[in-house]
């Protein structure tokens, strides 16, 4: 039986509305995201058809999509799965990025980890394996950090700069609770004997960004496609008055030690060329 109540959802500045045929799915998307429930009216609703094949000949998902026009625009998915269990974090992520793309100015969804410390949020870039969540659970360590998500954060812009939030999805150290903070500076991680942070211009920090960035989705002729513009742009405005290094660092809870001193008035890192 399909179910015909919306849950709904807000992740940093972007709301949207979910229901599905599937209701373990509808399950375990309430307690996923429990503490990330919105009472005010969507951004976008959207309809996940979850269909199951019995024979087990593709372990993998394909996607569909399409818009409905009513009372109100609604996007609908068509899933089709051998393990449905395995695509609820696939389901919600696709949900998460088709309801950004709707909103104007976009917020950005990054692969990051982000922790607060004194008011301000520290984002710790890098591919898997660079250690995010590494740097995450020797902060935890201390109570004076705040750990919003070791994986993936949302940005959004506001008058003074931007803010980072936590988000529902999934990582080894995910958020119970939607947290902000205003963003002080980013770090794009490398695992290194000694702990050292130089400064990277503009012009490779915006490259960097670029590659971590998770873009909106826009529906063309059925399928998802990337609608990455806007978020590109934002990233851009970013940089220019977010600084931003490349961290070295030995993982073990002494190379915070590094961060501190870049922000002392008269303190000049090493610039890297790019």
């Amino acid at each position: 039986m399909a179910s015909s109540k919306y849950i709904r959802i807000q992740v940093a500045n972007t709301r949207f509305a979910v229901r599905c045929n599937f209701p373990p799915f509808m399950e375990w998307l309430i307690e996923r995201c429990r503490n990330f429930v919105s009472h005010e009216k969507p951004h976008l609703y959207l309809k996940v058809i979850l269909e199951q094949v019995s024979d087990g000949w593709n372990h993998d998902h394909s996607v569909t999509a399409n818009w409905n026009y009513g009372k109100y625009s609604e996007l609908e998915f068509k899933m089709v799965c051998y393990q449905p269990a395995y695509i609820y974090e696939y389901i919600l992520h696709y949900c998460l990025r088709c309801a950004i793309a709707t909103k104007h100015p976009p917020d950005l969804l990054l692969h990051s980890a982000g922790v607060i410390h004194e008011g301000m949020t520290y984002l710790f870039i890098g591919e898997s394996g660079s250690g995010k969540s590494t740097v995450c659970k020797l902060l935890a360590q201390d109570s004076t950090f705040t750990i919003l998500h070791d994986e993936l954060v949302s940005i959004t812009k506001t008058e003074q700069g931007f803010n980072v939030w936590s988000t529902p999805l999934n990582g080894e150290m995910p958020s119970n609770h939607s947290n902000s903070a205003p963003l002080k500076a980013a770090f794009f991680l490398k695992h290194e004997q000694e702990n050292y942070a130089i400064k990277l211009s503009g012009r490779e920090a915006a490259r960097r960004f670029a590659l971590c960035l998770q873009p909106p989705f826009i529906v063309t002729n059925g399928r998802l496609e990337f609608d990455a513009a806007e978020s590109l742009s934002m990233a851009l405005e970013l940089v220019e008055i977010i600084p931003c290094y490349e961290l070295y660092f030995r993982p073990e809870s002494g190379f915070w030690e590094v961060i501190p001193p870049l922000f002392d008035k008269g303190f000049v890192p090493a610039l890297r060329k790019g």
